[in-house]
């Protein structure tokens, strides 16, 4: 029942009483049923349960319109403010409309082939303010990958929060700290809504990213998938509570401080800000491109997807420090890393250089003490969240991986489960190891087809381009030469034994279940309905 309570999904709280609970754990070894059986059970609890579904979708109803409320209150004033505050109060109206703007463009990318009644629908409810409170439901509820669409829930509601945060929560704390900056040095009084309202920006960002890390990292599908990435919140559930907790201290703690540093520059010459920000995202862009790794994972051969993913996650990684995006598919491990320190650097570099006159004495000296104070919550909350993770996982901080190379790791060592999410991406992330791609679908389609593994269904047949289904891959299975080199030549090669490692692994066991601790080290034998 704790897990129910704690977890997002009733996969993810099975999954972690299993591997807090060893009778649990022995059981569901013994008799593969079990774990099915506790899944449906725990699915019908958090559906009727007091503090199930309906609480959690409330309570992010609740935050998403206390938040708002607020920053409309603070709007009010800025709005009262006269031609002083008419700055701030069109900066504020214009993150909310491209907030929006950025919903709806999510919503049209997601559901566009559903058609036209679909995609106003799931407009109105962007329109309402329910957009996050909506996606929470449907991952909470367990809600698969709509056919026709782009992303599963679990995806949508990751692309809503990085447009909240993106477009309006960042440039939020932005205004608002300009604003009570601005209106401190005047000499008037601070109103208690305005300190209010920002601390509830810099507490909703930090949660906001913490829990998308945290929710990503303990899906047992992910851990399944890519253990080598996934994992790293330890299965301890005391140890689970301060990593989440570490993770919105750090993330808090840098959108304010990143925060800070944007307006000082600002105050000493606006271009400053423009040369900053320009420069670190041209940095970032020719690191990516230099590497090969610039388009982004989504499905698609339009670069311009890709661009706008690409700074919108740099921006969002840059003022929180989310420990997702570390992901060789996202900024990369090293690259991210780097990224932690830019805030401290670049406020004690300011504060020693900083020109006379900038600030007044009694604001110069809140700044010392808000950067000594955040630098030093930063760093005292990255070296104890380091000590709380499995260490096995500290190299994905300094890990220099591109998506090319990830997904080749994966494809190469994994079974069918981590195979077939390749086409679930862009096909310049698997174009390296295209061939094996290709032989790999056309050994082993018919026997998809008489398993019928869950996976194997219409949604990501669909998915797979056309050339290589069955009429295609039956002319080059038969084939000994041209294209495709003959079995014999090929019965050594890596594709061709991770083939029949995974063929073997089907026999045995199927592959790593799903969910499972990585230390666990499980297989979960096929179970064919029928026989069930």
């Amino acid at each position: 029942i704790l897990s129910l309570m704690t977890e997002l999904t009733a996969e993810q709280a099975v999954d972690q009483w299993r591997v807090q609970n060893r009778a649990a754990r022995e059981l569901m070894e013994k008799c593969i049923w079990f774990e099915q059986t506790v899944l449906v059970l725990g699915k019908g609890i958090v559906k009727t349960a007091p503090w199930g579904l309906m609480a959690r979708v409330s309570i992010g109803a609740i935050v998403s319109v206390a938040d708002l409320f607020t920053d409309l209150l603070v709007l009010k004033q800025f709005w009262e403010g006269g031609d002083e505050m008419m700055g701030y109060r069109n900066a504020q109206l214009a993150s909310v409309c491209v907030a929006l703007f950025l919903h709806l463009l999510l919503v049209y990318m997601t559901y566009v082939k559903k058609g036209a009644k679909r995609v106003m629908k799931e407009s109105l409810i962007v329109v309402t303010g329910m957009k996050a409170p909506w996606d929470a439901y449907k991952v909470a509820a367990g809600k698969e990958k709509e056919k026709d669409t782009y992303v599963d829930p679990m995806l949508e509601l990751t692309g809503s929060k990085l447009a909240e945060m993106f477009a309006e929560s960042i440039p939020g704390i932005l205004i608002q700290t300009s604003a009570i900056l601005s209106t401190s040095e005047a000499g008037r009084e601070v109103t208690s809504t305005a300190y209010v309202s920002i601390l509830l920006s810099i507490l909703t960002t930090g949660y906001v990213s913490a829990t998308l890390s945290y929710d990503f990292d303990t899906d047992p599908q992910r851990r399944a998938f890519n253990p080598e990435f996934y994992g790293y919140v330890s299965d301890s559930a005391l140890k689970r509570v301060f990593t989440l907790m570490s993770m919105m201290i750090i993330s808090s703690s840098m959108v304010l401080m990143k925060s800070i540093l944007f307006i000082s520059l600002g105050r000493i010459a606006t271009m400053l800000i423009l040369v900053f920000v320009v420069g670190d995202m041209l940095m970032y862009l020719g690191y990516k491109v230099a590497r090969r790794d610039f388009p982004y994972w989504i499905p698609g051969d339009n670069l311009l997807p890709s661009f706008l993913f690409r700074v919108v996650i740099k921006i969002v990684v840059d003022f929180t420090g989310c420990i997702q995006f570390r992901h060789p598919y996202d900024v990369g491990g090293l690259y991210f890393t780097f990224n932690l320190f830019v805030p401290v650097i670049g406020m004690s570099l300011l504060l020693v250089f900083i020109p006379e006159g900038t600030f007044d004495e009694g604001t110069l000296e809140i700044l010392e003490k808000a950067t000594l104070i955040l630098g030093s919550t930063t760093f005292a909350t990255l070296t104890f969240f380091s000590l709380l993770i499995n260490k096995e996982f500290l190299k994905t901080f300094l890990s220099t991986d591109t998506a090319q190379q990830s997904v080749a790791k994966i494809f190469s060592e994994g079974n069918d489960v981590m195979k077939k999410s390749v086409f679930d991406l862009n096909v310049h992330h698997w174009e390296p190891i295209k061939e094996d791609v290709e032989h790999w679908v056309a050994m082993e389609w018919h026997r998809w087809e008489e398993e019928k593994p869950d996976w194997f269904n219409d949604i990501w047949k669909e998915s797979v381009p056309e050339y290589m289904k069955p009429e295609r891959t039956s002319m080059f299975s038969s084939r000994s030469s041209g294209a495709y080199t003959s079995q014999s030549e090929r019965r050594d090669s890596p594709s061709r034994r991770s083939s029949r490692s995974s063929r073997k692994n089907n026999r045995q066991g199927g592959g790593q279940r799903i969910g499972s601790s990585r230390k666990a080290g499980r297989v979960v034998p096929h179970v064919d309905v029928k026989e069930s």
